[in-house]
């Protein structure tokens, strides 16, 4: 069973033009990862951690990330 052992830090602001990084940890064979913005895969973003360079107001939203494996899936 894959579990994510480390969630993305819940909530965090930042002032616009600076860098956010969120991060998650899984176990798991095989892993896999899309990041999500309201639900909405983001293209490209299939690493452990998801980089926002420089933060807009266009950047807000609820991020989530699927991790995938061997072992199934979560959120």
């Amino acid at each position: 069973m894959n579990s994510i052992t480390t969630q993305p830090t819940t909530f965090q602001t930042a002032a616009a033009g600076s860098s956010v990084t969120l991060r998650v940890v899984a176990d798991g064979e095989a892993l896999s990862y899309q990041w999500r913005r309201n639900g909405v895969a983001i293209p490209g973003a299939t690493l452990t951690s998801l980089t926002r360079p420089a933060v807009s107001a266009s950047d807000t939203g609820s991020y989530t990330v699927l991790v995938t494996g061997a072992g199934g899936s979560a959120t």
